[in-house]
């Protein structure tokens, strides 16, 4: 199981475990899911997981996910987001750093000097 510890901002999932058992991670929590388990994460931090195979032995689980447009996920102990590409949250820029400030572009469009 090679997926980051992360949440969805749209997105819920839920997980079955098929054969043997997984260690869970959700929160501050660790805990051992075993066969037959049945697990949903919903969006959002308090949804944050991570499955573990703890053993020497494959772990069969069914992952269903909804698919809502414009998800984005977050990975809380590297900091980063995945929003189609990876970025570090630390690369945040303003909503308009590189636009062009909304009134001077009209005007200048619009031939209002």
């Amino acid at each position: 199981m090679a997926v980051p510890y992360h949440f969805h901002h749209q997105n819920e999932e839920l997980f079955l475990i098929i054969e043997r058992e997984a260690t869970l991670r959700q929160n501050d929590c660790k805990r051992i899911v075993k066969k037959g388990g049945l697990l949903f994460f919903t969006n959002g931090p308090e949804g944050a997981h991570q499955l573990y195979n703890h053993t020497d032995k494959p772990v069969k689980y069914f992952d269903l996910i909804t698919q809502r447009e414009g998800d984005v996920c977050e990975y809380p102990d590297s900091d980063k987001v995945n929003c189609g590409e990876v970025y570090q949250k630390k690369d945040q820029v303003d909503y308009f750093t590189g636009e062009e400030m909304p009134a001077p572009f009209w005007n200048e469009l619009l031939g209002k000097n």
